[in-house]
């Protein structure tokens, strides 16, 4: 059963706070990374953040969440919780600590980080190559001369011919496994 791709979205409410997001821009592999702070309630954080970070469930894929429309390639790669506000009013007996809200900071990276660090260092390379293959065509019905003087010709008199091809090498290098979503997605 192939892979299903759906677009990314939020199930669980959140939002955004002051200052953020903060951005960093270099000349190194990797280039873009950003920040985003963001609120939300302590029981949806572990919903917001595999949606954040992407999943694969039930032949779908949920990719990763995109940092936003301004700057493209950059994806969610990591987050870090933190409470936020005073412990909850609605403590339980369990003596661990209750908050109602949470903080969630978000990186985001550039997608070939993100996805080296899901599948390995993924590198796709194509090559169109120029070949060629010889071919003997089947003696039957082939005569050397015509009418009453003509000879079969025997299979080491056969004709040859030569036929260009093109070779197109499609290689996937650095996956142990190559993730099923490259051949849905490539190959129709």
């Amino acid at each position: 059963m192939p892979y299903t791709l759906v677009p990314h979205r939020f199930s669980v409410p959140f939002e955004e706070l002051d200052g953020s997001p903060e951005e960093l821009v270099t000349r190194t592999w990797g280039g873009t990374s950003a920040t985003r702070r963001v609120k939300c309630l302590v029981r949806d954080r572990v919903t917001l953040v595999n949606e954040l970070l992407g999943y694969t469930a039930n032949w779908t894929i949920h990719p990763p969440a995109p940092y936003g429309p301004d700057i493209l390639g950059i994806l969610a790669s990591s987050v870090s919780i933190k409470p936020f506000g005073k412990l909850s009013q609605n403590q339980s007996d369990d003596k661990y600590a209750n908050y109602d809200y949470c903080i969630i900071d978000i990186s985001f990276e550039a997608m070939e980080k993100v996805l080296s660090g899901i599948y390995g260092y993924i590198t796709i390379t194509e090559t169109l190559r120029d070949a060629s293959e010889f071919v003997t065509l089947p003696t039957k019905n082939l005569f050397w001369g015509t009418g009453g003087g003509a000879v079969a010709i025997t299979p080491f008199d056969a004709p040859g011919k030569i036929n260009a091809v093109g070779e197109w090498i499609y290689e996937i290098s650095g996956a142990s496994a190559v993730p099923s979503v490259i051949f849905h997605s490539t190959f129709g």
